[in-house]
């Protein structure tokens, strides 16, 4: 598949309203995502300010319709760089800049600048077309689409060179991306010919017996369809993350964090503003026990609420996610690489907070962090 027929893919896929995307039914897996997406940006702004730079300049990689807009208003980033392929996809980004600005202004705030590119990542040199010519970049960003450029390994190479090209020595490329890892064992372990379908996707391989050997299956072009909500993606491709960690390093990144989607949460949910954003964002369904019932289906779905509610008498409800949707969060692994900086000293992940900073005394009322660590979906709260 061409990056014109990926372009028309998303071109053709309707702008929905706010009341469209909380009528989804799966909201919170949506919810979920965009919480860590924002914990991730939190993190290494943060990291970025600590080093002296209060305003960070940012290229959003694949940034489609600029749904991320609203996250990088909070960063207090200086300006931005959004790229995308798909040309109408850049329109709405374009429009949703403006609202930013309006509500920054209206805030009393200094609005970034953005720049808008439309172009493919994996086969034009973007730097050919920012504006100043010597733009620099502090932060590169690129969520859930880095995999789409293993399609080949010039069109890997050439994504690589693009997030490397421009960043500051010191300065971070973030992002999340499928993990074939977790996909295949998925579909090895529950699946049938070459497929695995859930209540909420499904994963389809083509190309390639997904039960062969590991060392057999490709490198680059190793193509699965995945839909979700029933909504068909385009093709995408594996990206082995050992194989993007040795190519980040040829291109002088260091890997300073990654994890698993579905175990990212615990790096940030005890700092108590992190905590109260995941609330505020619904990240997880409010299950009640009204919401119990006799079907088998929705026993299976939400095994884990069911236990722990009968485990807990005095509970009326508990924050969980369904094990369709959890499946979906599995399939996917979050990170961050840093530019090697000769004067600065290899980095460490550190804690996102110490233990006493990690809850206000309301947040120890309301919930025990320890919650969060028995690996299983359901999250009192």
């Amino acid at each position: 598949m061409s990056s014109q027929d990926v372009a028309n893919h998303y071109n053709a896929i309707p702008n929905k309203t706010t009341e469209d995307r909380r009528a989804s039914k799966i909201i919170h897996l949506r919810n979920y995502n965009n919480w860590m997406k924002s914990m991730l940006i939190a993190r290494f702004i943060k990291r970025l300010n600590k080093k002296g730079i209060e305003r960070p300049a940012v290229l959003d990689l694949c940034c489609g319709k600029g749904g991320d807009l609203s996250k990088w208003k909070v960063s207090n980033i200086k300006e931005i760089v959004m790229t995308d392929v798909a040309a109408v996809s850049v329109e709405h980004a374009k429009d949703r800049y403006k609202e930013t600005v309006d509500r920054m202004r209206n805030e009393r705030r200094d609005p970034f600048t953005a720049q808008f590119v439309v172009a493919d990542a994996g086969k034009e040199r973007l730097a050919d077309k920012y504006e100043p010519k010597d733009r620099k970049f502090d932060l590169a960003s690129c969520m859930f689409a880095l995999h789409y450029q293993f399609a080949n390994e010039q069109r890997a190479r050439k994504m690589i060179e693009n997030i490397t090209e421009r960043l500051t020595p010191g300065g971070y490329f973030i992002g999340i991306l499928t993990d074939p890892d977790q996909i295949i064992n998925l579909v090895r372990n529950k699946g049938a010919n070459n497929k695995y379908k859930n209540e909420v996707c499904s994963v389809t391989f083509e190309n390639f017996d997904v039960h062969k050997e590991d060392s057999e299956i490709p490198l680059f072009g190793a193509q699965l369809y995945f839909s979700l909500e029933e909504v068909v993606n385009c093709p995408e491709y594996f990206a082995k993350f050992s194989l993007l960690k040795q190519m980040m390093t040829e291109n002088g990144m260091e890997l300073v964090y990654t994890k698993p989607l579905n175990e990212g949460y615990k790096d940030f949910i005890k700092k108590g503003d992190h905590f109260r954003l995941f609330k505020r964002m619904n990240a997880l369904e409010a299950f009640g026990r009204k919401e119990m019932c006799e079907s088998d289906w929705h026993k299976k779905e939400y095994s884990d609420a069911y236990s722990y509610l009968n485990e807990h008498g005095d509970q009326e409800y508990v924050g969980t996610l369904s094990k369709s949707e959890w499946e979906v969060i599995s399939m996917y692994r979050v990170f961050a690489f840093k530019k090697t900086d000769p004067n600065e000293k290899k980095e460490v992940d550190e804690p996102e907070v110490s233990e006493d900073e990690e809850f206000d005394s309301s947040d120890k009322k309301r919930r025990n962090p320890d919650d969060y660590d028995h690996g299983k979906r359901q999250r009192n709260y």
